[in-house]
């Protein structure tokens, strides 16, 4: 496998927990002295919990706020995610592989160059064992990360009982683990390679049912802490999680392959496994995911401290952000790449500002994030209901981790629309000196801190803390939404769970939800109800359709009609819903609706998720959603500055449906945003029909053309011969694509 070293170049962004080091070899003695820096007291060992209150750490930045510890070590180690379920008791992933199992490039230089040729994780096994004499005798499954379960039985505020859930996690392909959720009576965990499924059917603590229902992520070592997390449950009833860029091979039962070597996604999938799809890609570390009242996924990107900066997401269906693991070879690999005396100063990722919110100058094809937020994003949940102070409502709390505890931070971030998209408009400290890598929000109603203990190393510093309102009537609130959940949802009737739709918190109103799709064609009645009624507040509504998309996975006949009433609705959420709905469905009999919600909906976002819709239900070379995709296109550069959100939704459509012949015949155009995306649309395909726009009267789009050619498989074709005939013409292009075009010319000798 080739290593081509100018597009994809770039300087590493801090991994989770581990601070920003050169590139050197640790030997093995080393890396053996590294054993007895793991703290850790033997289960067998430990004393009874203390069962008392102690003062919180770090500082709160919020007078209606009050906090203490709620656990500490020995009882949890070394905690880098954690997740509540329905009965409030805690799961917490004690990351101690880091280091000890789990190697970096970084202080690994012999694996760089089969690192960069991995492409499953057969390859980075085969890798280990090549280079088995460089890491001490057993050091891949010495040490075990696991799952504890910790309780507060006497509701004290503090944990009391604890018990050690699962350990089974330290084969050499695995970790770091990172993400819990806990619902549907199972544990999901998040531990390259794999997503597991535990179960605790006798309900003492301990996982006696172990299943791996997806596989094939981590096909790199890459950095450490660029691992599979984020796992939570949409509002879709589906799993959505995330990997960094260690990467992923996946085939599922059908037999089709997900490939992305050295590059970060989000996924989803059913509860068993099934039905898993890549829904956005080209992420760098996308630590968690959260969604928002409406259904839309946000994630937070890791920056490298070099330039770049730390990016809010908004994830958006069939979108590329642009990261690829080689951006990180020139800062840190190039010496063992052999690339000589040819070592640009910044990588493309910086140099090409690929990482900035939108401008005319970055790489077109490029995904750009909605905001820059924090500098070390990690663990990320979403502020619900009434247990706290109202200006802490309907907020992601984010963490913020910098290494030492004095320098991390937790965030509130509000989000607000912006087009087609969204944007951050506030960013405020809400905690400080605390070390968390995860933040939630329990259902008693308080925020929880998983307080790794600051650094960058394994340590004896971990805790849990814990914060909530001092206002009685609020702690009341919280205090309700647990006994909801602690008894939960499937024994309650129709007129109830109807109610519940209404519910000022969102988990109780989804629990609702899932409920009444459990309950039959009676529950199917009332989602059709509430769905269609004009007079219904918005968020039962919303929960409504999201509970007819579950039904119509197993039926989509069922829900064809009431999906489809709803694209007329007064409401731009209800039809944005909808829409995304159908689409996700492929109800075939909604495409023209579809078309004409696309071209003539007054809402960017609506348009946005029709194009997306549409390219789920269309076959490619369907003419009618082609011509209407590119008609939108049209529109959306005649409005002076395009919305760039729904610029790659469009993209995404054309990707799906349209002929590259189609897109080809678009050089000609006299729409500049026409050409544009066609010929972002033939760099997915990595057509060497990009060609037909090297010599467009845009600059911007020259631009794009040389690097939809050498950035792609197109520069081994005609394609390249022709970016190497540009000759004069390449000097007015920046450096960063003559570059592309003096390195292509060096490829052909």
């Amino acid at each position: 496998m080739e290593i081509r070293p100018l597009f994809r170049l770039a300087i590493p962004l801090v991994a989770l927990m581990l601070g920003q080091v050169s590139s050197f070899s640790i030997t093995p003695e080393e890396l053996e002295g590294r054993f007895k820096q793991l703290p850790t007291v033997p289960e067998s060992e430990l004393s009874a919990m203390s069962n008392q209150v102690t003062s919180f750490r770090g500082l709160i930045k919020h007078d209606g706020l009050t906090g203490h510890t709620w656990v500490s070590f020995p009882f949890v180690e070394n905690p880098g995610s954690f997740g509540f379920d329905p009965k409030g008791r805690l799961y917490v992933a004690e990351a101690n592989r880091f280091w000890l199992g789990v190697p970096d490039l970084r202080g690994a230089n012999e694996l760089i160059r089969d690192d960069f040729q991995a492409v499953t994780v057969e390859d980075r096994l085969k890798m280990y064992d090549k280079f088995a004499s460089s890491f001490p005798a057993g050091w891949f499954s010495r040490v075990a990360d696991r799952l504890i379960r910790l309780e507060d039985r006497d509701g004290n505020g503090v944990a009391d009982h604890r018990t050690l859930f699962s350990d089974r996690f330290k084969e050499p392909l695995d970790g770091i683990g990172f993400s819990v959720l806990a619902d549907e009576g199972s544990v999901y965990f998040t531990c390259i390679p794999n997503v597991w499924k535990l179960t605790d059917t006798d309900d003492d603590g301990v996982a006696d049912e172990e299943k791996a229902i997806s596989t094939g992520y981590g096909v790199r070592v890459s950095f450490i802490g660029h691992d599979l997390h984020g796992i939570t449950r949409g509002p879709d009833g589906r799993l959505y999680f995330s990997v960094g860029d260690r990467g992923y091979h996946l085939t599922t039962a059908d037999g089709e392959v997900h490939e992305g070597s050295g590059r970060g996604a989000i996924f989803r999938c059913e509860s068993d496994g099934s039905g898993l799809e890549v829904f956005c890609e080209g992420l760098r570390n996308p630590q968690e995911l959260a969604f928002d009242n409406y259904g839309n996924l946000f994630t937070f990107d890791n920056t490298g401290d070099i330039g770049d900066l730390a990016r809010m997401v908004y994830a958006l269906e069939g979108s590329d952000s642009g990261w690829d693991m080689s951006h990180q070879s020139a800062h840190h690999y190039a010496t063992h790449l052999d690339w000589g005396d040819f070592r640009p100063e910044k990588s493309m990722w910086v140099a090409e500002r690929m990482f900035d919110t939108y401008n005319e100058e970055q790489p077109q094809w490029v995904y750009p994030p909605a905001s820059h937020v924090a500098r070390g994003p990690s663990g990320v949940t979403y502020l619900t209901g009434e247990s706290l102070p109202e200006d802490l409502r309907d907020l992601f709390l984010l963490a913020n981790y910098r290494g030492p505890s004095e320098g991390c931070t937790v965030l509130t971030v509000k989000v607000e629309p912006q087009g087609a998209g969204y944007h951050a408009v506030a960013e405020n400290v809400l905690f400080q000196g605390i070390g968390a890598s995860d933040v939630e929000l329990g259902f008693d109603g308080n925020i929880y801190l998983c307080d790794f203990g600051g650094g960058w190393s394994v340590n004896e510093n971990g805790s849990i803390q814990v914060a909530g309102s001092k206002n009685a009537e609020q702690q009341a609130n919280g205090a309700k939404v647990a006994a909801l959940f602690s008894a939960g949802f499937d024994q309650r009737d129709i007129a109830e769970l109807r109610q519940l739709l209404s519910h000022a918190d969102r988990r109780v109103r989804q629990a609702a939800q899932f409920a009444l799709v459990k309950k039959g064609e009676p529950g199917a009645a009332t989602l059709r109800e509430v769905a269609a009624s004009a007079k219904a507040a918005l968020y039962p509504r919303l929960h409504a359709i999201w509970g007819l998309g579950q039904l119509g996975r197993l039926d989509p006949e069922s829900v064809t009609t009431p999906l489809m009433m709803l694209l007329k609705d007064a409401d731009a959420e209800i039809r944005a819903n909808a829409v995304r709905v159908i689409g996700d469905l492929r109800l075939a009999k909604a495409e023209s609706e579809l078309i004409t919600v696309l071209t003539q909906d007054a809402s960017s976002r609506v348009q946005s998720l029709s194009a997306i819709a549409l390219s789920r239900i269309g076959k490619r070379g369907d003419a009618d959603i082609s011509s209407a995709l590119f008609s939108v296109a049209r529109e959306n550069g005649e409005a002076g500055a395009p919305d760039i959100v729904l610029r790659h939704a469009l993209l995404t459509g054309l990707d799906r449906i349209t002929e590259v012949s189609t897109a080809a015949e678009k050089s000609g155009s006299e729409s500049k945003e026409e050409r544009l995306i066609a010929l972002l649309m033939l760099r997915r395909h990595e057509s060497p029909e990009a060609v037909r726009f090297l010599n467009d009267a845009d600059p911007q789009i020259v631009r794009e053309a040389v690097r939809a050619i050498y950035d792609t498989a197109a520069a081994d074709t005609s394609a390249g011969d022709a970016v190497s005939a540009l000759g004069e013409k390449a000097r007015s292009l920046p450096e960063t694509v003559q570059r592309r075009v003096v390195a292509n010319n060096y490829r052909r000798g």
